[in-house]
């Protein structure tokens, strides 16, 4: 992870070496200006709805027997399947991603018809 944002950082600095070429340096300011003002804006609203989605059905999921139910642990082939909030929000990005089968994990619930209209309400965000 760290080599990655080391790669974008790198990738970055590079680009301010482009900016007093004639031909390349308004591409370079126009990629600087796409970088800092829409993906950041856009990365914080994606943090933002991944958290507060996580942190409800994480909520939802405590009150649920998941985390003991051997039947499940077997067909997951776990032996301990304790929910974690950070298994929550990897889940939710995985879904942003296009991985939307989740059901035996909302099933498992005590009001799993909450749970799966929260899930499809973050899946349509």
């Amino acid at each position: 992870a760290c080599s990655l944002i080391a790669q974008v950082v790198i990738w970055a600095n590079s680009l301010s070496l482009m900016l007093p070429n004639a031909f390349l340096g308004s591409l370079t300011f126009m990629i600087y200006r796409m970088l800092v003002g829409d993906v950041f804006k856009f990365l914080v609203i994606y943090i933002l709805l991944v958290l507060g989605f996580g942190l409800a059905l994480f909520g939802l999921l405590q009150q649920g027997d998941f985390p003991w139910d051997s039947d499940l642990q077997e067909e997951l082939g776990c032996t301990d399947c304790n929910i974690y909030f950070g298994n929550v929000v990897q889940k939710l990005v995985y879904v942003s991603m296009g991985e939307v089968d989740q059901t035996e994990l909302l099933a498992r619930t005590q009001l799993p018809f909450l749970a799966t209209g929260l899930f499809i309400i973050y899946a349509v965000l």
